[in-house]
């Protein structure tokens, strides 16, 4: 699984370590839904790819703590 993962966040423009990591984690958690989502394709699109996925992390990790999950 990590090896395709890997060659979806290059095909999406990851670039980093950091951002392959990001990516595998999120899919390895999602059972690989969480590209599904229209509003993460369209967010991951323009721009750096690598700085809107470590964006997007930091942003879930913030609700995470707001609701008391982390």
């Amino acid at each position: 699984f990590m090896e395709r993962y890997e060659k979806q966040a290059r095909a999406y423009g990851l670039k980093t370590e950091r951002g392959f990591f990001q990516w595998t984690y999120l899919m390895s958690a999602s059972n690989g839904r969480f590209i599904e989502a229209p509003d993460i394709r369209q967010n991951l699109k323009g721009g750096n790819p690598d700085a809107r996925l470590d964006d997007m992390m930091r942003l879930m990790a913030n609700a995470a703590k707001e609701r008391g999950f982390a």
